[in-house]
């Protein structure tokens, strides 16, 4: 399988234009975003920093194939990690999402012994913990939706209160990159410069960096070819976010061969996928049934008539679009790579969710960088426009979908990816990028021995 995206390398220029370029507009979006302290104060000069920036961001990578390709230079990572480090630290001020206040709050019941799980925050129980914080929690009635791993970052995080907060989720990106590095300086300023990663980790708080971080680990191991510890690290994702069990299926196919360890790999995973949905199953069952927003199948589905129901949807659309996934890729005649089977099986949870927020598109991000999937790195420019609702009702208008957002967010990503090859054609001195390389292959669905 092709990878979508090709960046140009080509002699003359040596892309200092582009570097330049990149540099300048980060600057003047970096300003802009720094003014910016929250998505409910000022939305029009949020949107047009964060264009700025992501313009930038295309310039500054497009730059970067076009002076090195894939050569990896202590040059070329200083580079990165400066940018990189610079947009995190324009968006540190910003105030954080709304779920940052059960963060806190389920760091703090779990620290005096009780169960987030059992017991939710309008719990006569938990009355004597509450303080400034309990009120900004959204839907107290509702206990965690958040696995135990993620409640043991939860802790660990809230130690020093915010600021130790952020410094994990920048700890998380930083260790993610460098995990990246091998695939060459492209692929990582892919994912550490992206700027819905540093908007959406650092900047508002979502703990997403943490479940990459843990994913590209497992991704590491699969390239090791180390199944033990790599099903280890994604049994720790699914006990962070249970989004990780889809990618289990590429352990059964890719590493065959070697029964004994992934058959342990295998149990631990799914007792972790168990243990979550014990602690956790409850009310992300009622959140699944109760809540949506800005989703793409369902809603237009939901359109065509009135034969498709809710709860058809819920029950049939996205485990129908795993499963026709795990059929299509798992008959190819050559195993495909874990970043492959990353990026069609979250493609097809995003695509037939309920519920699209802007941060759920980092869930792919790690995988779209390594296949430099046009569409889905393009996607995280547009996702900004789906916090436009926030700014709504802050100016008090009461919380709606925006039916058209979504085709405002869908269709200039997916028009770039159409165009893409007409781009290319105007560059005739140019040369792609080399693909990944990947584990090497003796025969269908069986990797060599270590």
């Amino acid at each position: 399988m092709k990878p979508v995206l090709k960046t140009f390398t080509e002699p003359r220029p040596n892309g200092w234009g582009f570097l330049l370029a990149g540099f300048l507009l980060a600057v003047a979006a970096l300003y802009i975003l720094a003014l910016t302290p929250a998505v409910e104060k000022d939305f029009p000069r949020l949107v047009a920093g964060y264009s700025l920036l992501f313009a930038a961001y295309t310039a500054l990578v497009v730059g970067l194939g076009k002076r090195a390709g894939r050569a990896q230079t202590v040059a070329m990572g200083c580079l990165i990690l400066a940018f990189g480090l610079g947009e995190r630290a324009a968006f540190w001020k910003m105030t954080p999402c709304d779920d940052i206040h059960r963060y806190a709050w389920e760091a703090k019941v779990a620290a005096a012994g009780k169960d987030p799980s059992r017991l939710p925050p309008n719990s006569a129980e938990l009355r004597s913990l509450r303080d400034g914080n309990y009120s900004s929690i959204n839907h107290p009635e509702i206990a965690t939706v958040y696995p135990p791993v993620a409640q043991w970052f939860f802790r660990l995080g809230f130690i020093a209160g915010m600021t130790s907060w952020k410094i994990l989720l920048l700890l998380c990106d930083v260790f993610a990159a460098l995990l990246l590095w091998k695939k060459g300086g492209v692929v990582t300023a892919l994912y550490f410069l992206n700027p819905l990663l540093a908007f959406e980790g650092v900047g508002r708080g979502h703990y997403e960096p943490i479940w990459l971080l843990l994913v590209l680990a497992a991704w590491r191991c699969w390239e090791m070819q180390k199944p033990s510890l790599g099903a280890l690290m994604l049994s720790l994702a699914v006990l962070v976010k249970p989004q990780a069990m889809l990618l289990a299926g590429p352990w059964v196919i890719a590493l065959g061969p070697r029964r004994g360890r992934i058959g342990a790999g295998l149990l631990l995973i799914a007792a972790a996928t168990v243990f979550a949905a014990w602690k956790t199953g409850d009310s992300l069952r009622y959140f699944i049934a109760h809540f949506q927003y800005n989703s793409w199948l369902p809603w237009l589905l939901a359109r065509a008539g009135g034969l498709m129901g809710d709860h058809f949807l819920l029950a049939w659309i996205t485990p129908g679009a795993v499963g026709l996934t795990v059929i299509y890729l798992a008959r190819q005649k050559r195993p495909p790579p874990f970043e492959t089977w990353g990026l069609w099986l979250m493609g097809s949870l995003l695509i037939t969710a309920k519920t699209f927020h802007p941060w759920y598109a980092l869930w792919i991000l790690p995988f779209a960088c390594l296949r430099k999937s046009a569409f889905w790195i393009a996607l995280t420019g547009t996702q900004i426009l789906g916090l436009w609702p926030y700014w709504h009702q802050s100016h008090g208008q009461p919380w709606a979908e925006i039916p058209w957002l979504r085709f405002a967010i869908g269709i200039p990503p997916l028009l770039f990816t159409l165009a893409l090859p007409w781009i290319q054609r105007r560059f005739p001195h140019s040369r792609p990028l080399s693909e990944p390389s990947f584990p090497p292959i003796t025969k269908p669905w069986r990797y060599p021995r270590s």
